[in-house]
């Protein structure tokens, strides 16, 4: 609907919010699908082949996580195309999807509840309309309402063209009509743009608790050592020198030899081992740390 020659537009009174809420939203969906383009470009989907082997479950697990962080992603980016896709309301929705419902609620509340109240009351935008053009020369009455008025004074104003007031009239309620759907779709992005807040939100944690699932699913622990269930003959070739041998009560003439003794315990790459006294070496028992040498078993265990 086009405003006479001379009336203000409405973005002049009421600043077009709709505009900047979906530049937001523009910039959140950016925002969202860079950072879910280098979560997942920083998955790393070729160690998932070496899967499956001693926890087969985990495979399936990493793929799973994958799948529904991918997923979030692409209804986030959705969500938000959505917002921006959105189209503008016109005064026909304001009627069928806003004041119809409100006059229909409106006749299904209480009657003590009802009684005296306005339609507009039970609809959020038709309610927001109606304060913020309270103190304005033409309040909002409902759709209905200023259509029959701006019809009326189209039609007084085209059999007077020269009635000045008629024409002041028109212009008037054309105004009245922009700032409404100004103003309602300043509201319509706004609700919209929460929503996608909310969205944002629960598609974020939802696709961190993947990416922490599949950080966990795809490395799994290092596989420890068999301990030492049974003595086990081992050949210690020690390694240490001879100031770290004090504290295994070898003695120090034994360092960086090969002695052979027998594993009594701890796991077979620490091994607490057991050895005879030798010429060089006393009887003792320690743990063979990397520090001090490497113990082979000298059959398989």
């Amino acid at each position: 609907m086009s405003l006479p020659q001379g009336t203000p537009p409405a973005t002049d009174v009421t600043p077009d919010r709709g505009t900047s809420i979906r530049e937001a939203a523009r910039w959140l969906t950016t925002a969202f699908a860079a950072v879910g383009t280098v979560l997942v470009a920083g998955l790393q989907l070729g160690s998932l082949g070496g899967l499956g082997t001693e926890e087969p479950w985990r495979l399936p697990l990493a793929l799973g996580a994958v799948f529904v962080a991918l997923l979030g992603t692409g209804w986030m980016i959705v969500r938000a195309a959505h917002v921006l896709i959105t189209p503008d309301l016109t005064w026909t929705d304001l009627f069928v999807n806003h004041e119809i419902p409100a006059i229909r609620r409106r006749g299904s509340a209480q009657p003590l509840l009802s009684a005296g109240r306005s339609h507009l009351s039970y609809d959020a935008l038709l309610h927001l309309l109606k304060e913020a053009s309270s103190t304005e020369a033409v309040p909002f009455e409902g759709t209905a309402a200023i259509r029959r008025k701006l019809e009326s004074a189209r039609a007084r104003a085209a059999h007077t063209p020269t009635d000045t007031e008629a024409q002041e009239r028109v212009a008037a309620l054309e105004h009245a009509v922009t700032l409404c759907l100004t103003r309602a779709n300043a509201w319509q992005s706004q609700q919209l743009y929460r929503a996608l807040i909310r969205t944002l939100l629960r598609t974020g944690v939802l696709t961190a608790a993947c990416l922490v699932v599949y950080a966990w699913a795809a490395n799994p622990p290092p596989e420890q050592s068999p301990q030492v269930k049974q003595p086990v003959p081992v050949k210690v070739h020690l390694r240490a020198t001879a100031d770290k041998l004090p504290g295994t009560a070898l003695g120090k003439q034994c360092h960086r030899r090969t002695i052979t003794g027998v594993a009594v315990g701890g796991r077979l790459d620490e091994p607490v081992v057991a050895v005879p006294a030798t010429e060089d070496c006393a009887a003792a028992r320690f743990t063979v740390t990397p520090e001090l040498g490497v113990a082979v078993p000298a059959t398989k265990p």
